[in-house]
């Protein structure tokens, strides 16, 4: 029964840690010495991010913490229109040029403007080789996303995530027989005691409800697992829904931790 438990929970866990951590990341803040270097340095802390196509990481960008924001919308809404224009054509060839204008490299998509590469997105490599990377990837993604919408590739994935359902269902139902058996098992298995010994019965029961309280909770979490993480990766199957994958991953990273922390002390 023991052994049954602990499979339980590491089912659990194997599921939560399939969370991925979130893509913006925060450079950190270096070693300061006067209280007006701190200010300085606050206000011009560097922020960097992914730029997305169809809910994959395409390329990171990096600015001040207060351009940011608008930099980052407008890159995003630009690679948007980009690729609502691309879609709409039956051409498969894409024309990237890096147009160099104040001796940085702008990237055009089909005469169409992304971005400026900067020296902060660069960083330690010259932004022109940066530039020539970013427009690789924007072939590669951009031809991608073309065929990831033919009938075909569509059909094909929708098999797949139909095979997924099935096994969720399939895996939650064993799951569940699987508490019961246990339940009945640990009812069983609880001795008669004589009613002279009713202090020590009602410890037993104590720690018996207690325990059943335990593996219930982590039954529950291994079922939320179960369709949490399956229905994540049949959002990931289809160029449409592969950006709600993203946002449900960002935004379930708090409750995720707080049910690890609560699990872990209960």
């Amino acid at each position: 029964m023991i052994l049954r438990f602990l499979a339980v929970a590491g089912t659990m866990v194997m599921t939560i840690s399939s969370v991925t951590k979130a893509t913006a990341q925060f450079s950190p803040l270096p070693f300061l010495s006067t209280p007006s270097s701190l200010k300085n340095q606050v206000d011009d802390k560097i922020t960097s991010g992914w730029i997305y196509l169809d809910g994959r990481p395409l390329f990171n960008i990096t600015a001040s913490k207060t351009n940011f924001p608008a930099r980052f919308q407008n890159i995003q809404q630009n690679l948007q229109d980009i690729t609502h224009n691309y879609l709409q054509t039956s051409a498969a060839e894409i024309k990237v040029q890096n147009r160099i204008v104040k001796g940085l490299p702008n990237i055009y998509v089909n005469d169409q403007y992304l971005m400026t590469v900067t020296y902060e997105d660069a960083r330690q490599i010259n932004p022109l080789t940066l530039a020539n990377q970013i427009s690789d990837e924007l072939q590669q993604h951009l031809k991608q996303a073309k065929q990831e919408r033919q009938s075909h590739f569509l059909i094909q994935q929708g098999e797949i995530a139909a095979v997924g359902t099935l096994a969720m269902i399939i895996i939650s139902w064993g799951v569940r027989r699987w508490q019961k058996r246990l339940i009945k098992n640990a009812s069983d298995s609880i001795p008669n005691i004589p009613t002279k010994s009713q202090p020590t019965t009602t410890l037993l029961n104590q720690q018996q409800q207690h325990l059943q309280e335990v593996k219930t909770r982590l039954f529950q979490t291994a079922q939320a697992g179960i369709w949490g993480s399956g229905s994540l990766i049949i959002l990931g199957l289809f160029p449409y829904t592969r950006a709600w994958q993203i946002a449900i991953l960002t935004i379930a990273q708090i409750p995720v931790k707080l049910m690890i922390v609560a699990v872990g002390t209960y």
